[in-house]
């Protein structure tokens, strides 16, 4: 299993879903078409230390104050990876673990873990994030075709991000230039062609790994989970699911054994739901304490729901409705897919209103007790 997490990755900058007119994401575009790519994925929460922590816990980080990862008596929590017994855990980001207690929540919930960052790495030292995200995966692919064991690894890109830095080393990509700024900044790129070049380095990389592992063996038995750990705050001047940009990324399940046919799903699903569907798909078998599941077999004719956190309001994702609570508890309720995705339609949907913001302040309670309630020792 190998589960790549790409910065700030939301769905309106893609060709697969947000039809971004400046084409920024071929690579993983032609790998979204082989591929079951989610329509309706959501990221639970931001920044990237609250999105990692959900990822691994299968919980929304929904910690008040600050991300969970620096709480220590919320590192240890009741995750699905420890199941996965057998297989080498692994990690790789370009810098270092210790920003924001990372470190704590991987060791904490990926036993016997190889942690892969800042001064293990060959390749050199890129920017702030420390090694590019194209000397990261390529570095990746070079220890997985070594292993004769199974694996489960999860590499955290960090390139799309503040510096916006090029590689010097970048292969052959090229720097787009002479762009109309405005008109970039229009396509949902705040900061422009660094800011669009950036992304378009980390898809860049994305392809050049791919090429290279479908050369190496572990490739045909891997399968890969593919999604944003976050979107961003800016989505142009006319975002798709405007409201949710910072939260609706696109997930991609890339496995020519298990699914050689390119698929597109609608199905409400969330980062919470990335490691019960793994485990579902390699056999192992697992207790379930955390607020994911496994997305190939709850009944597509069941309601689904994201519960979703953009601070300092909280909301629940269903097919049809976007309801937000507000600070102080008052619900909102927008149809996130119609003509005035920003116009609130509660007072036309008491019902609905109701019943959303009653699961949705259920789900963030849940999520509070999960937090604290504490892991438990996997061998028992």
């Amino acid at each position: 299993v190998v589960v790549i997490v790409l910065e700030s990755f939301a769905s309106f900058m893609t060709g697969s879903l947000g039809k971004n007119p400046l084409d920024p994401t071929p690579c993983f575009d032609a790998l979204a078409k082989e591929s079951l790519l989610y329509s309706r994925f959501f990221a639970t929460t931001a920044p990237t230390a609250r999105a990692i922590f959900s990822l691994v816990a299968s919980v929304t980080d929904v910690n008040p104050s600050h991300s969970a990862s620096r709480n220590p008596l919320c590192v240890s929590q009741r995750a699905i990876v420890p199941f996965f017994d057998g297989y080498g855990k692994m990690y790789f980001l370009g810098g270092s673990a210790s920003w924001g207690n990372i470190r704590g929540v991987l060791e904490a919930n990926m036993p016997e873990l190889q942690l892969h960052e800042e001064g293990d790495y060959a390749s050199p030292v890129n920017d702030v994030w420390g090694i590019s995200d194209l000397h990261l995966l390529r570095e990746a692919n070079d220890v997985f075709r070594t292993q004769t064991k199974p694996f489960l690894a999860i590499i955290q890109t960090a390139g799309n991000h503040r510096p916006w830095t090029i590689p010097e080393d970048h292969g052959t990509f090229e720097v787009r230039t002479g762009l109309d700024e405005g008109y970039v900044v229009d396509c949902g790129f705040a900061d422009g062609s660094a800011e669009l070049n950036s992304i378009r380095v980390m898809d860049y990389s994305l392809g050049d790994y791919f090429e290279r592992a479908k050369k190496e063996k572990y490739y045909e038995n891997t399968v890969y989970f593919i999604f944003g750990d976050h979107g961003t705050s800016y989505g142009g001047k006319n975002p798709p699911l405007q409201g949710l940009v910072g939260n609706h990324v696109p997930l991609v399940v890339h496995s020519p054994r298990f699914f050689p046919q390119g698929k597109v799903i609608d199905t409400i699903a969330s980062s919470l739901d990335v490691m019960p569907t793994a485990a579902s798909l390699c056999g192992v078998g697992y207790t379930n304490e955390t607020l994911g599941r496994d997305l190939l077999t709850t009944p597509p004719a069941s309601e689904h729901f994201a519960f979703v956190r953009s601070f300092p309001n909280h909301g629940l994702v269903s097919k049809d409705f976007y309801l937000r609570l507000q600070p102080d508890g008052t619900p909102e309720l927008f149809r996130y897919e119609s003509a005035e995705p920003l116009a609130d339609v509660s007072k036309q949907h008491p019902e609905v209103t109701a019943k959303l913001a009653s699961l949705c302040r259920g789900i963030h309670e849940t999520a509070l007790f999960m937090l604290h309630r504490g892991g438990y020792p996997h061998e028992q």
